[in-house]
């Protein structure tokens, strides 16, 4: 009778600590902010107990950006914000053991997504060439890694070519013709009569531009690079940019005054010289540039 009596204080004395030691609820409010901007951005708040289980999301009001979230537990939590308008970022908060009711104000700074907003604008490829530089594979190792934890992240590349290709093909072939169509010229005239002329030769046919391959195989070397990421047909886009345009022009015909002839002779006329365009040097414009896609609007539920 005794030892029962002593095991039921026990029982009481037990449940009674394990009362008073019960974990009080600790409500955390603040707001959500752009980091670039400081207004407020709704989205959505996620938050991991310390054994990593997620509660439901909580809603940031698009409004103010105002949230509100309750942990019963004591330890280090982690949260998540995220949203089709928003970049993924996590932060730790530590719960400290109390048995009494606490607040806890914090807010958070995140990166809102804005449709054309530029990431990165690099030389991307080799010249002329379709192997991506150092610099690109850094940057597309970067821009893998956000839309993979983002999936509702686009991205359009801008794609453009190093130099004009088309352009010294085709004066080596104008060239060529120009050459041939004279000596068929000079062979003709030279033709004894009654004799069959050589055929004339005929003009340069239209040439396919380089670039329009290499830009091609630029823009697959970019899928390969980003061949991991989910659904990637969909929310990577692809532009082909033309040659930035070059200032350097053709200066215009000038008139060179021939020397003046002897007294009484006849001065010869002026000769008109055309001074043609410098071969331009090669452009160092980027080649590689990422901008944010189309950004999905999150309303408050």
């Amino acid at each position: 009778m005794i030892r029962m009596v002593a095991a039921l204080v026990g029982f009481l004395l037990l449940n009674t600590t394990l009362v008073f030691s019960q974990q009080a609820v600790t409500r955390m409010e603040g707001h959500v902010y752009d980091e670039a901007t400081g207004k407020p951005v709704g989205c959505k708040l996620y938050v991991y107990d310390p054994s990593g289980k997620r509660s439901q999301p909580t809603n940031v009001s698009s409004t103010d950006g105002s949230y509100l979230v309750l942990m019963n537990q004591a330890g280090e939590f982690k949260l998540a914000i995220a949203g089709y308008n928003v970049l993924r970022k996590e932060f730790a908060v530590t719960i400290p053991a109390s048995t009494k009711f606490t607040e806890i104000k914090r807010d958070f700074k995140v990166r809102e997504l804005k449709q054309g907003e530029q990431w990165f604008s690099v030389r991307g490829f080799d010249l002329n060439s379709a192997s991506l530089t150092a610099e690109a594979r850094k940057e597309l190792t970067e821009m893998g890694e956000k839309l993979r934890a983002n999936q509702e992240f686009n991205v359009v590349f801008s794609i453009a070519p190093d130099a004009d290709q088309l352009g010294p093909e085709k004066a080596k072939a104008d060239a060529e013709y120009q050459k041939a169509h004279e000596a068929w010229v000079k062979a003709t005239k030279k033709a004894k009569k009654g004799t069959v002329p050589p055929p004339e030769p005929m003009p340069p046919t239209a040439l396919a531009d380089p670039n329009d391959k290499l830009l091609d195989d630029r823009i697959a070397a970019v899928k390969a690079a980003l061949g991991e990421v989910k659904n990637a047909d969909l929310r990577l886009s692809f532009k082909k940019l033309p040659l930035p345009t070059t200032t350097t022009q053709a200066e215009p015909a000038v008139a060179t005054p021939a020397p003046a002839g002897k007294k009484g002779s006849k001065a010869k006329p002026a000769k008109t010289v055309t001074k043609a365009a410098p071969t331009p040097a090669m452009s160092m414009h980027a080649t590689l540039t990422a901008n944010t896609g189309n950004v999905k609007k999150l309303f408050d539920n």
